[in-house]
């Protein structure tokens, strides 16, 4: 028997498989309806499965992701993992602070907190933006395990600048 797939359902098919063929190519010519991430991974490497969302009121942050990039990869338990958000600001930003939990499976398992200006050119204007985060994995962590990093950047007025939930699995 044929079935016919609901508009949504084809949607959200669509999307993973874009996603998918992203990670696979590590190409960077694609958008994905929603606040579903486009994750970029350097030429000629592999890719684990990672996914990443905007988190929050998108609509009232100053710069929320547009993209994020990960190295290495694949993510190794016990080595750092760098993270690339880019994002576009709707005004400048001074200064403030970006708190960043880490979870393997479902314990979070780290708390780190830095300075906005250590990871971001202060003052950030208005326009495009990248700030770069680094983050080590436990190398406790199974292989094949889950690991999450949700990751806020609040202005010096506790305004949100960012709100990013980024998820992959360790090789």
């Amino acid at each position: 028997t044929d079935r016919i797939l609901a508009a949504p359902t084809l949607l959200l098919i669509m999307s993973r498989l874009a996603l998918t063929l992203i990670l696979i190519s590590g190409s960077q010519a694609a958008s994905l309806p929603s606040m579903v991430g486009t994750i970029v991974l350097p030429p000629g490497m592999t890719a684990t499965r990672i996914d990443w969302s905007n988190c929050g009121k998108v609509d009232e942050q100053i710069c929320p992701a547009t993209n994020i990039t990960v190295t290495p990869d694949p993510v190794q338990p016990g080595h750092d993992v760098d993270l690339k958000i880019f994002c576009e600001a709707k005004s400048e930003t001074t200064g403030g602070k970006i708190e960043a939990g880490v979870f393997v499976g479902p314990i979070k398992i780290d708390t780190e907190t830095e300075d906005y200006c250590k990871r971001t050119k202060c003052p950030a204007p208005k326009g495009r933006r990248l700030s770069e985060l680094k983050h080590v994995v436990p190398k406790e962590a199974p292989k094949g395990t889950t690991v999450t990093i949700h990751s806020e950047a609040r202005d010096t007025e506790d305004n949100m600048i960012w709100c990013t939930v980024l998820h992959f699995t360790l090789a």
